[in-house]
């Protein structure tokens, strides 16, 4: 059976590409799959815009905000239902997330105060959310084994 060696006599472009990917796991970035909610926030944020009749940089600002505070909510959630370890992968683009909803939310508090709870919120419903998938992964952990006292026939 014979290998597949690249041939030196052809230039490196002429050569059949491999689809491996070399770049570390956590390089690869983590959008979440649902795309539902990407609409939703999209009509709504075309609704706002044209209600008002004007788009600013706080309106767009406060989209990408916006957006960044819902991609937060997939790294901590698949972080949450591992049952071994942190994973780096998760950890950086959760905090490169949080660090871009968290920039702007501070700039445009600076601008205007009156929205700060706005973002106590958004604050409090991604806690929710975290203690809430917890207490779902423990539940179906828990679930998962037997009681002694269960029968086994």
């Amino acid at each position: 059976m014979a290998t597949s060696q690249p041939n030196l006599a052809q230039p490196a472009a002429a050569q059949p590409a491999t689809a491996v990917s070399r770049a570390p796991a956590w390089y690869h970035p983590i959008f979440s799959p649902r795309h539902g909610v990407y609409v939703m926030l999209f009509v709504s944020f075309l609704t706002g815009v044209a209600s008002a009749q004007q788009c600013t940089w706080a309106t767009t600002l406060t989209f990408i905000c916006a957006l960044a505070g819902f991609q937060v909510e997939h790294p901590l959630t698949l972080q949450i239902k591992q049952h071994r370890g942190w994973k780096p992968r998760f950890l950086v683009w959760g905090s490169l997330y949080f660090g871009i909803a968290l920039g702007i939310v501070v700039y445009l508090y600076l601008q205007t105060p009156l929205l700060l709870w706005l973002y106590w919120g958004a604050i409090a419903a991604v806690v929710i959310d975290a203690i809430s998938v917890f207490y779902r992964q423990q539940k179906s952990f828990a679930s998962a084994k037997r009681s002694p006292w269960e029968s086994r026939y």
